[in-house]
């Protein structure tokens, strides 16, 4: 019945010339019967096209999902999938200064040193420049410090080794450990190494 309502609606606004997209962020955390009433969903089109496309973004742990054989029909209806790849050190201190000033920031927090740490470390990987960005930030803050210091970020990586289960971090790298090697190949991933697309 839900079904029929939906499909209703969305008749109405395709003959109003309007597109409806339906946009599922962390889609690896949902169950397997919403993921069933989502290829039911996919489903809903007129003789001339679909009612209604859905973008799902999600972590690798999507693409794992979607291989499993009670969700081929599911994986099936795709029609385009991406990943996103870990930003380049130029691209990587942009979205950092980006994401401060979105936040108000009208300075430099981040002294240079400290801003190519986090970067080399984080892998230009942007859920780990948000995580150990703001770790270093209450570094700084709880040091009375108005800028980000490199040891502020050394902090962070410390602070942030459990968490990611990777306890063999030490606190001067000379390269790239293993686990934002690791991280770096993971990255911040949309659907089936990317994100997916019906249309």
């Amino acid at each position: 019945r839900v079904l029929l309502h939906i499909q209703k609606r969305l008749v109405q606004l395709a003959r109003a010339g309007k597109k409806v997209i339906f946009l599922i962020d962390e889609a690896q955390a949902m169950p397997r019967d919403t993921l069933e009433a989502l290829r039911l969903l996919s489903n809903l089109e007129t003789s001339k096209r679909k009612l209604l496309q859905i973008i799902l973004l999600g972590q690798p742990e999507l693409d794992q999902l979607l291989q499993r054989a009670d969700l081929r029909q599911l994986s099936q209806r795709i029609a385009y999938q991406a990943q996103l790849s870990n930003l380049s050190e130029c691209d990587a201190a942009a979205y950092l200064e980006r994401r401060l000033a979105v936040a108000g920031a009208v300075r430099k927090l981040f002294a240079p040193a400290a801003t190519k740490l986090l970067i080399a470390r984080s892998g230009g990987n942007p859920r780990l420049l948000n995580v150990l960005g703001d770790k270093a930030l209450m570094s700084a803050y709880a040091a009375g410090r108005n800028q980000v210091q490199r040891s502020d970020v050394l902090q962070a990586l410390l602070d942030s080794s459990t968490a990611l289960n990777h306890s063999s971090l030490d606190t001067e790298p000379k390269t790239m450990p293993l686990w934002a090697k690791a991280a770096a190949l993971a990255a911040v991933v949309l659907m089936p190494g990317g994100f997916a697309w019906w249309s």
